[in-house]
């Protein structure tokens, strides 16, 4: 097959840090020119269409890669081995990989062909005919002032473009012919050598094999390429087909690839290992995943080929739920050292920094296997639940529970939602938590200057004057005015009963047993039967623990989620006595560990 090379021309544009490579690239009568830092280009890899990768390099829908200007000093990324581009009417002028012991510095002639580049070791130059092709190349070495000097003489035969090198290295001259066509090298002669290349192609008209016969060293070489069209057609039939497949000929490491109408994916399209050791893939494009059901055939050992459908779609974040087990994964990568908590059919997973954030709603715990898409958090850093029609609240701030001893009071937006103060100062806005629903995560924002209200401005009760408000309650301040069969006293009494069976269990509690006795106890103080009924719900659904006769209450633990009660300390708010309040219990499989730790 033929290969067909368009010519690329790549326009600088003007914006900030996004300025465009503006070299001209001819491979087809200039394949020798120096290309510098541009190596990334389509053209120079020998590459045409619409190309997404090759191998593991990956390229931008419209093949223009972008080059970025760095916003650090060259000194700083030296010292902290970071890369770094400095650009100059979109042309490169100063370029460090990340690890490279020296930077290199380009210049440019007015037909933005590098005519000089320098590092610490070399100091190269070259000099250009009238059609923009290199003629001489000067290496001149730092480190022993040797100079090297190489000629290029080009001619045409039977469409073929003939390159004739001269090489002279320190007085020793000899030359090198190097034949190409449609801008690949077909053959090259030097001394007693000769080099025959041969090609195979895809339908792209992109060489997916190189054979080179050499008198010296023979090889062969293989590239993967995958274009826009195979990942869009992919993602419009909802399944894509995958085979293990080696990162290159002879190496025994086995990297698991997608693969798209033969053609392997790049390093990005990879799969990882579910809870029931099938496979789960990621396209980036489209942000979806593909679950390849039992692909896994050990713990490391990915199958041999198959086909996975399509599990969720338009999300990088999404949530994995197998027979209880929950694990998160954001772009194709399992979050690892997770911090999971969950309402009812809400999860909310924090990543092992505590920076990023996951909220996962509507997740079946009915369902044995599913995958859920999750909202991904960078920039929101708290979250919070409704955990009944009382406003009592369930608070994280950077993965933790909040210290609810840190609130002063609280107030109200204009839309009603419930806002948190700290220090007399608004700190946290539980947007929406005037009408969410309740048993659900949803974002807290950091307070950002809104018009803020004592009482809730939507009820027609509202006083707007400066009296103190009764505000909502943190987690496990249920007291309600409003509702007398909720006092302190009668709090104070469940928690008494639970205190007692405590201690007599000798700092060791069976949860199911300790509820049947608390409401015997609450029977036998006297508490009329509605507010037994309603105080022994709110206790079945959260336990709390107060220090009688204070009037404060801390939720401690989900009765529910846990067999055994092994450690308790109190807190006494009447005296200011804050002692450190923690609980430890042994929990069921998967329902998690609920605890509040308080200074």
């Amino acid at each position: 097959m033929k290969l067909n090379v368009v010519l690329i021309m790549i326009l600088a544009f003007a914006k900030a840090y996004t300025l465009q490579s503006q070299v001209f690239i001819d491979k087809v009568n200039a394949p020798l020119n120096p290309y510098g830092p541009y190596w990334k280009e389509l053209a120079i890899n020998e590459l045409q269409g619409d190309v997404y990768s090759m191998d593991f390099k990956e390229y931008p829908r419209n093949g223009k890669v972008p080059y970025l200007e760095s916003n650090i000093t060259l000194e700083q990324a030296i010292k902290d081995k970071k890369d770094y581009l400095l650009l100059k009417n979109g042309l490169v002028t100063t370029q460090k990989s990340a690890f490279a012991s020296s930077p290199s510095f380009f210049e440019y002639d007015l037909n933005k062909n590098i005519i000089r580049e320098e590092n610490d070791f070399w100091i190269y130059t070259y000099k250009y005919d009238s059609r923009n092709r290199v003629v001489e190349k000067t290496s001149n070495s730092k480190q022993n002032n040797t100079i090297e000097k190489l000629n290029y003489e080009y001619a045409n035969e039977k469409g073929e473009l003939i390159v004739t090198i001269t090489y002279n290295i320190q007085g020793k001259i000899t030359s090198e012919k190097k034949h190409f066509k449609d801008g690949l090298e077909v053959l090259s002669i030097y001394a007693n050598d000769k080099r025959v290349t041969t090609y195979e192609f895809d339908e792209k008209g992109n060489w997916i094999k190189k054979k080179v016969k050499s008198n010296s060293m023979p090889y062969e070489l293989s590239r993967s390429i995958i274009y826009y069209s195979d990942i869009d057609a992919a993602i419009k039939s909802k399944q894509l087909n995958w085979e293990r497949v080696y990162y290159m000929e002879g190496s025994q490491i086995i990297f698991p690839k997608a693969r798209f109408n033969n053609r392997y994916a790049s390093k990005k399209i990879i799969a990882t290992r579910t809870l029931d050791n099938s496979g789960l893939f990621y396209i980036p494009q489209d942000k979806n995943y593909y679950y390849a059901k039992d692909a896994f055939k050990s713990k490391e050992d990915l199958g041999l080929q198959g086909v996975a459908p399509q599990v969720t779609v338009g999300s990088e974040a999404i949530l994995e739920y197998h027979e209880g087990s929950v694990r998160a994964f954001d772009k194709g990568k399992l979050v690892s050292k997770m911090k999971l908590y969950y309402v009812e059919k809400s999860v909310y997973i924090t990543d092992s920094l505590r920076t990023t954030h996951y909220i996962t709603q509507n997740v079946d715990q009915s369902d044995p296997k599913h995958f859920y898409t999750s909202v991904k958090y960078t920039d929101v850093q708290s979250f919070y639940s409704i955990e009944n029609e009382k406003k009592v609240y369930k608070i994280f701030s950077n993965g933790e529970q909040f210290d609810y001893s840190k609130i002063t009071k609280w107030g109200f937006t204009a839309a009603g939602d419930s806002v948190i103060y700290v220090d007399d100062e608004p700190y946290l806005v539980l947007k929406g938590s005037a009408s969410n629903p309740l048993r659900t995560f949803f974002p807290a924002y950091v307070y950002n200057g809104e018009k803020l209200y004592l009482k809730d401005p939507t009820k027609k009760s509202a006083n707007l004057s400066n009296q103190i408000n009764t505000p909502p309650t943190s987690l496990g301040n249920d007291e309600d005015t409003s509702k007398p069969s909720l006092t302190t006293t009668a709090i104070s009494q469940r928690a008494s009963a639970f205190l007692s069976a405590f201690q007599e269990s000798n700092g060791k509690i069976k949860m199911k047993q300790i509820l049947a006795d608390m409401e015997k106890s609450l029977i036998a103080s006297g508490i009329s039967d509605s507010a037994r009924i309603d105080a022994y719900s709110i206790l079945f659904k959260e336990l709390y623990v107060v220090n009688k006769p204070a009037a404060f209450q801390l939720t401690m633990l989900m009765p529910r989620s846990v067999d055994v009660l092994t450690f308790l300390n109190m807190l006494d708010k009447e005296q200011r006595n804050y002692v450190k309040t923690t609980a430890r219990a042994k929990v069921s499989s998967y329902s998690g560990y609920h605890s509040n730790n308080k200074q």
